[in-house]
C-alpha cells in the first residue's frame, strides 16, 4: 500500500468523527476550541462512531445468517459510518442544547454544572417567563424573549410585544412594535417575572 493510500484509509477511518464534530458545532452554541481540542474530540467521537459501526455490522451479519439483506462491504461500512455519525451528532446536539443528560448527572449528584456555556444561556433556556431589561442608561422595558445570544457580552436580545416601564411604575406599549432589538451589552441586568406578576399587566 503507497502513502497516498494510506492517506486516503485514514481519511475514511477518521470522516465520521470531524462529520459529527460538525453536526455538533453547528447545532450548539458550544464554544469555539483550540485546532489541538477540536482535533481530539473528533478523534473521541472516531472512536464512539466505531464501536457503533462494530455492533451494527455484527448484528447485520448475525441477521444475515438467517435472513439474506445485503452482502457486508467496505463501501456499506463507510456509508454505514457516515449515517451513524450524523445520528450521533444530532444526538449530542439535542442532550447539549436542553442539557438532559446534565440534569440526570445532577440527580445523581456527580455533577452542579450544566451543558451550558454560562450562566447567562442556562437561565435563557431554563426559565419561560416574560422579562424586565434594566438597561445601562436608566431605562427599563418589558416583553417576552423571543432570542438571545448565548454570550451576553455579544449580539442582541429581541423581544417580543415590548413595553417601555416608566419611573413610576406605568408599562408603555409600543403599539407600532411587534419586536424590538437590543445590544445585550447595553443590558445591565434582566428581571424574570413570576406568572403572577406578568398577569397582571
Amino acid at each position: 500500500m503507497d502513502i497516498s493510500s494510506e492517506l486516503l484509509e485514514l481519511l475514511r477511518q477518521l470522516l465520521p468523527g470531524f462529520l459529527t464534530a460538525w453536526v455538533f458545532h453547528a447545532l450548539t452554541a458550544y464554544p469555539k476550541q483550540s485546532q489541538f481540542e477540536r482535533v481530539i474530540q473528533a478523534l473521541i467521537f472516531t472512536l464512539l462512531v466505531k464501536v457503533l459501526s462494530d455492533s451494527f455490522k455484527e448484528i447485520t451479519i448475525y441477521i444475515g445468517s438467517f435472513y439474506k439483506v445485503f452482502e457486508w462491504s467496505t463501501g456499506k461500512e463507510l456509508a454505514t459510518s457516515i449515517i451513524l455519525a450524523f445520528l450521533l451528532g444530532l444526538v449530542l446536539s439535542y442532550y447539549t442544547n436542553n442539557s438532559k443528560f446534565h440534569g440526570l448527572l445532577q440527580k445523581l449528584k456527580i455533577t452542579n454544572q450544566s451543558s451550558f456555556n454560562s450562566e447567562w444561556e442556562d437561565i435563557f433556556n431554563s426559565v419561560t417567563s416574560f422579562v424586565i431589561l434594566d438597561l445601562k442608561d436608566g431605562r427599563r422595558i418589558f416583553g417576552w424573549p423571543s432570542v438571545w445570544p448565548s454570550d451576553p457580552s455579544k449580539g442582541h436580545i429581541v423581544l417580543q410585544n415590548p413595553e417601555w416601564i416608566s419611573e413610576d411604575g406605568e408599562y408603555i406599549p409600543m403599539s407600532s412594535a411587534q419586536f424590538i432589538v437590543i445590544k445585550a451589552e447595553e443590558i445591565e441586568f434582566v428581571e424574570f417575572l413570576k406568572e403572577g406578576n406578568f398577569n397582571e399587566q
